[in-house]
């Protein structure tokens, strides 16, 4: 092919590994995925594989927000955790 040529690909999705895309409010909540820390939300986790998660987001002065995920491989996956802040319960 040369340059601006088009062309088409054959593209699996389906061998491509899952994605997560975390979000939370108030954003800034450490991510854990199967109690490995992964950054802060907003973020992006890949490399993981197609089986079952555990998600955890975690900020100072709220509850911890859980939630168990199944991802399939070429999967985009979104969560978006409301983390209840606060007076101590």
């Amino acid at each position: 092919m040369k340059r601006n040529d088009v062309g088409y690909f054959d593209i699996d999705l389906d061998a491509l590994p899952p994605i997560i895309e975390l979000t939370s409010t108030p954003s800034g909540a450490l991510v854990t995925v199967n109690d490995v820390p992964r950054g802060t939300t907003p973020t992006s986790v890949t490399g993981l594989e197609a089986t079952q998660h555990k998600i955890r987001l975690i900020r100072p002065g709220c509850a911890p927000f859980l939630k168990s995920v199944h991802l399939r491989q070429g999967e985009v996956q979104s969560i978006h955790g409301e983390l209840q802040c606060g007076e101590t319960r």
